[in-house]
């Protein structure tokens, strides 16, 4: 089957209007090629800037030290002596509770400490004694030291007479019954030593059983001495659980809570989940600013980094000018976000607990950085580069970027400042092509 094309109306005269806008562009580009100047653009100087990288974030007023004021022991409220909003000293006493079996208890622990100091000084008393035994018995046993060589003397005097008899008897010269009668006295006098050797053994065994009692009777002054010991320390734990009867402030703060009126029964807190806080207590003269830095800028976070807080509802002019003090070296896990605080001096207590604002920490200083307009920037494969404008032609040149907070980028390496660069419309402009570039306000 034959056929022809027949043009509409309307394809005649889009067809008349591309051939008049192709006739207008060859125009232009025959005008711009006589005018020996390419397409015109606007166009910057590159300046080089000081830089300040920082990160913004909510943040929430604290106190430096806040603590809840629990009891632990058990007992009837007796008196409170302050009330929400009123300022207190560290170690001032806040509350008292009344504990009447405690103070039985500390009766009867002194009670018991009087007695064991008695029977420690009965005894020291038992020994002085056994020491008196001891040396009444050595002294026994002396004597009997002193018979025996007494005896032992009589004996060998005997022994003498004896021969001496012996020898006069043999000569005729002494009758035997002198002879004999010698020979009874030696038996007596060894009789006599046998006798002494046994009170010498009886007395030893006397020294001996006296020093056992010394030493049993100085091991009851020890053993009275550790009773007494225990019963101080028993009466100091009575009395030390008493004073926790007094409700003290642990550090200068203000009462920010109170949650009983005397007469109440407080349960005590130790190993009780069920006890709730007296009062609770936070020292403002110094406030932390808690706040959360995204996982980006982390690595760049470091202690004494300058911290501004402002934004702040109740105050929406005022700005508070600090520095990071401390940030923990983990991120969490579900947040991917790490916990930082920076503290305040705030001995005007102009900040509040519980005061909302937002922070802004300087994480980072670019000094003397080149800086191009955002609309300066092309990207392409990855790769970051601008047109520089040299004698009319533009030449693309590959940078760095260091710094882009959407209008403005730092420039690390490309650029060192002066260069004339196209601000806009880089994107229709090719590497080596002539341009007019005309200076942006």
């Amino acid at each position: 089957m034959n056929s022809f094309w027949k043009p509409s109306l309307t394809t005649t005269a889009a067809l008349v209007f591309s051939l008049a806008l192709t006739a207008g562009t060859d125009g232009v580009q025959a005008q711009q090629s006589k005018s020996g100047k390419g397409q015109r653009v606007q166009s910057v100087i590159v300046q080089r800037q000081n830089i300040v990288r920082s990160v913004e974030m909510p943040g929430t007023v604290e106190g430096f030290k806040t603590t809840e004021l629990y009891s632990k022991v058990g007992g009837f409220l007796k008196d409170i002596s302050v009330d929400i909003g009123d300022e207190v000293k560290e170690g001032q006493e806040l509350a008292h509770l009344n504990v009447p079996e405690m103070e039985q208890e500390i009766l009867q622990k002194r009670a018991l400490l009087v007695q064991a100091q008695a029977e420690t000084e009965q005894t020291h008393a038992a020994v002085v004694q056994a020491e008196a035994k001891v040396t009444s018995a050595l002294a026994a046993f002396s004597e009997s030291q002193t018979q025996r060589e007494e005896s032992e003397s009589q004996l060998r005097y005997r022994q003498v007479e004896v021969r001496r008899y012996q020898d006069l008897v043999n000569s005729n010269s002494a009758r035997r019954e002198l002879l004999d009668q010698a020979n009874f006295q030696l038996e007596a006098a060894t009789a006599g030593i046998k006798t002494v050797l046994a009170r010498i053994q009886t007395a030893q065994a006397h020294v001996n059983a006296e020093k056992a009692n010394l030493a049993r009777a100085k091991a009851d002054v020890k053993s009275a001495q550790a009773q007494v010991n225990v019963a101080k320390a028993n009466l100091k734990y009575s009395q030390t659980m008493a004073d926790y009867a007094t409700i003290r402030a642990p550090f200068k703060g203000t009462v920010v809570m109170r949650n009983v009126d005397p007469g109440a029964f407080i349960q005590s807190a130790d190993g009780n989940s069920a006890a709730k806080p007296l009062l609770t207590i936070t020292h403002t003269d110094v406030v932390r600013v808690l706040v959360d830095i995204p996982m980006k800028d982390v690595r760049l976070l470091d202690r004494g980094d300058k911290a501004v807080l402002n934004r702040l509802t109740v105050m929406p002019g005022e700005e508070f000018v600090g520095t990071v003090s401390r940030f923990s070296p983990a991120l969490g896990t579900r947040s991917r976000l790490m916990r930082a605080e920076v503290d305040f001096d705030n001995a005007d207590h102009k900040l509040w607990p519980g005061y909302f604002g937002y922070m802004t920490i300087h994480l980072e200083e670019l000094k003397e950085t080149p800086v191009v307009p955002s609309s300066a920037l092309l990207v392409e494969k990855g790769v970051s580069y601008v047109y520089v404008c040299e004698n009319g032609v533009a030449r693309r040149q590959t940078v760095d970027v260091s710094y882009h907070d959407g209008s403005t980028v730092g420039i690390s390496s490309g650029l060192t400042g002066g260069e004339q660069v196209i601000k806009t419309g880089g994107g229709q402009i090719a590497d080596g092509e002539r341009i007019d570039p005309v200076l942006a306000n």
